[in-house]
């Protein structure tokens, strides 16, 4: 550009926009531009601009004062009294969050501070079996045969002469697909390997997109490749995507994370008392009709009886290893080396009474069944049922706190489930898995609790003729 022609009271932008004396936009075009100048740092001019100084406001949790608890509350809400028209949403450091425009005395304002730029949205397609929990996270199951599905929206708007995207996944999620809606010329995608990259961890995706005349659509395949337990991370696995408008400023947008679960059992004699090895289980799941029996080659396979199972076509957990759901490799459980009274024998003999199962999705619809291998034909073979979950909080200072059936066990033995090496109250916690009482110990147990009873009863008559002798 000739710099003799260049007007000193012109601001150009680069995808077309203008603004300057006589310079005309609609409302859309003048939202827009101000949007653009507020994300490159233009507030002082917008300030000088209106002519007046900006007010600067707080947001505060409901029912409390303006200068108290400046921040959301547990369910993520706060509020402020703002003035009618456009407002400019900053962190307490100036940083931009977002452009709105207050129309109405009471009107709710939804800012996801991980998706800023709504001209790029990702969102995550649930299927059977993804379940949401709470922070807008989905507990799934681990696998390929798991197929995760992201919906990516490119607004038109976001560069109109088209540009390069890169979709990053998280370490342990796999891209396996991106589709476009319909067949767009010039559309194509690439994995981005750089040097010394491992084929078997997550490639990043980079996209080409050409100038658009509507929003573009993208279907996202994935899945989750499931991880030891010490590396499940806790806050879960996303998709991000990231850009550069035609304001030459970068814009990215992020998925809900999916988060892996599972569940530790620790093999238990008929009492529950005491750790035992050489023990075989099934992992199940009930399902209409019948069963469905784990497989780390095929997948769940359905079963009508429990008694016919052919033990070729699954997977028998035995202990001392971890069970990784789509993983057809099943390891050894890692020895605690890091405890301060480490002993790699004691731990190695500990290890093999425990067995671990990571990337269930949720549910309570699921059961381990003793596969007979005992000369004990009076041991009651039927299934053990569990339940697998995950829960989120947030507590006050802005930490998440994860919940779930690894960390969490519902029927656990204290006196031995200190003993494991890797147990770790409320990260790493192991359910007594115990096949089950005798069919004579069925009926001590009930003698157990009605002879209490009768003794108890028969003392409290024996006082009275006692007291009614003495009187």
């Amino acid at each position: 550009m000739d710099p003799t022609k260049v007007n000193p009271d012109i601001i150009e932008f680069s995808n077309g926009f203008s603004i300057g004396p006589g310079i005309r936009h609609s409302a859309e075009e003048a939202f827009s531009i101000m949007g653009y100048m507020l994300q490159m740092k233009g507030l002082p001019l917008l300030t000088d601009l209106n002519g007046k100084e900006t007010e600067s406001i707080v947001f505060h949790q409901p029912d409390r004062g303006r200068a108290a608890l400046t921040f959301t509350n547990f369910s993520g809400e706060a509020i402020a009294e703002l003035p009618l028209g456009p407002v400019a949403i900053t962190t307490r450091s100036g940083t931009f969050q977002k452009l709105v425009t207050i129309s109405k005395e009471k009107q709710k304002i939804d800012l996801d501070i991980a998706n800023l730029d709504n001209r790029l949205k990702i969102s995550f397609e649930a299927s059977k079996g993804d379940s949401l929990t709470d922070f807008g996270r989905y507990v799934v199951e681990s696998g390929q045969r798991n197929f995760l599905s992201f919906k990516v929206i490119i607004s038109k708007n976001f560069n109109r002469l088209g540009g390069a995207f890169v979709l990053t996944p998280s370490p342990n999620l796999v891209i396996d697909s991106v589709t476009p809606d319909s067949n767009i010329e010039g559309f194509d995608v690439s994995a981005i390997t750089g040097s010394g990259t491992n084929p078997s961890e997550s490639l990043s995706q980079q996209l080409i997109v050409p100038a658009l005349s509507n929003n573009l659509v993208l279907t996202v395949k994935a899945h989750v490749i499931s991880t030891p337990v010490g590396s499940i991370s806790p806050g879960g696995s996303t998709i991000s995507i990231s850009g550069t408008d035609d304001n030459a400023l970068a814009a990215s947008a992020k998925s809900p994370a999916v988060v892996l679960t599972g569940i530790n059992f620790a093999m238990a004699n008929e009492q529950g008392n005491k750790l035992v090895t050489n023990r075989q289980y099934l992992l199940g799941r009930y399902v209409k009709n019948g069963y469905e029996i784990y497989s780390a080659t095929q997948g769940w396979v359905k079963e009508e009886s429990l008694k016919e199972v052919n033990l070729e076509k699954v997977t028998v957990l035995r202990g001392g290893l971890q069970y990784m759901i789509g993983n057809s490799e099943i390891l050894p459980i890692p020895k605690a080396t890091s405890r301060f009274n480490f002993n790699a024998k004691e731990n190695g003999k500990i290890n093999q009474s425990l067995i671990q199962i990571i990337g269930l999705a949720e549910g309570s619809n699921y059961f381990m069944y003793p596969v007979e291998n005992s000369t004990d034909k009076e041991l009651l073979l039927k299934p053990i049922n569990f339940s697998v979950f995950a829960r989120f909080s947030i507590t006050r200072d802005g930490v998440l706190i994860t919940k779930n059936s690894i960390g969490e066990a519902r029927n656990q033995n204290f006196s031995f489930n200190t003993s494991i090496p890797d147990f770790q109250s409320g990260v790493n916690e192991y359910n007594v898995l115990s096949i089950g009482q005798k069919k004579s110990n069925e009926f001590n147990a009930q003698i157990k609790i009605i002879l209490p009873i009768v003794l108890l009863t028969l003392l409290i008559v024996v006082i009275g003729i006692i007291a009614a002798i003495i009187l």
